[in-house]
């Protein structure tokens, strides 16, 4: 027997904007923009992005969005790390970074992002290195806080071991993937939260889309999976798993919920969240999340996807 209970909490969402897959060149930008609108409806006013995601693209879209609204009234994080047109080298050393910054900053046409993310660990840059030029820019101004993104837990811990020591400003948060296709984060990202303070910034929460149930019956001509090359990289878009949400749906449906809701109620239930970015492309997909506000999570919830 399938049983739910579920009543109306009043809770922050802790919900972010993510711009990885859904702020592309190609993206409808009056969509975009009413779905921000949206999102400050509702108090989500954190916004992420990258220089990589669309090389530089996403930036620009979400630069040119935001300039809407008054600086203070939001906070953005950018990243780097990987290879892109105007930095083709990646990594993480000190004149990479900086030259990251000055691009990212250019893109989104702002003095300064919140939270500056070094977006993976570089095995050719000292821990020492990557500290000292990130407080380096906070210093400056062009930063005001700085984190990580998936770094092995070994060199998170020499972090804050360095970072103590001399005194510098530790990273503020950590990303992490995080959903029911992914549970790594519960023994990789989340003890940290306790032993350093370090929350976790979760992504991907809906596996790519493939949580939502939106591939079980077509992949639709505009979606992402209707794309070779960008599918090799939606690690969870599988027949197997596909079908299995297809079962899990039809559960899901019979308590009047959705697939989509309950798997970012699965992500918020864990309190070493601090926040959960969301890709959503238009007001109607942020909608149907922004739900999940009713919802008090039961593992009944996902005993038909076990």
């Amino acid at each position: 027997m399938f049983h739910v209970f579920w009543v109306m909490i009043k809770m922050a969402l802790r919900l972010g904007i993510g711009t990885w897959q859904n702020f592309s060149p190609d993206a409808n930008l009056v969509d975009l923009s009413d779905m921000i609108d949206l999102a400050y409806a509702n108090d989500i006013f954190y916004f992420d992005t990258a220089d990589s995601y669309f090389d530089g693209a996403a930036e620009i879209i979400l630069g040119q969005i935001l300039k809407r609204f008054p600086r203070n009234t939001y906070k953005i994080s950018t990243k780097c790390f990987y290879p892109t047109s105007q930095n083709p080298t990646g990594g993480l050393s000190s004149s990479r970074v900086r030259s990251s910054l000055r691009q990212s900053l250019h893109n989104l046409k702002l003095d300064y992002v919140d939270t500056y993310f070094a977006h993976r660990y570089d095995v050719n840059v000292s821990v020492e290195e990557i500290a000292i030029t990130f407080n380096e820019l906070i210093a400056e101004g062009t930063i005001l806080s700085w984190g990580i993104s998936k770094w092995p837990s070994e060199k998170i811990i020499d972090l804050f071991t360095y970072c103590k020591k001399n005194k510098l400003v530790e990273p503020v948060g950590q990303q992490f993937q995080y959903n029911l296709f992914n549970q790594d984060a519960e023994t990789m990202s989340f003890p940290f939260y306790k032993s350093l303070g370090l929350p976790t910034i979760v992504y991907s929460p809906l596996a790519q889309g493939v949580l939502t149930g939106k591939y079980t019956h077509r992949v639709e001509s505009d979606s992402r999976a209707s794309s070779s090359i960008a599918n090799q990289t939606m690690w969870d878009f599988s027949k197997d798993k596909i079908e299995k949400i297809y079962r899990w749906e039809k559960a899901i449906k019979k308590i009047g919920l959705n697939t989509s809701q309950v798997a970012l109620a699965y992500c918020l239930r864990r309190t070493e969240v601090s926040t959960v970015l969301v890709g959503t492309r238009n007001v109607h997909q942020l909608s149907d999340l922004l739900e999940v506000a009713h919802l008090t999570w039961s593992d009944s919830l996902i005993q038909e996807f076990v």
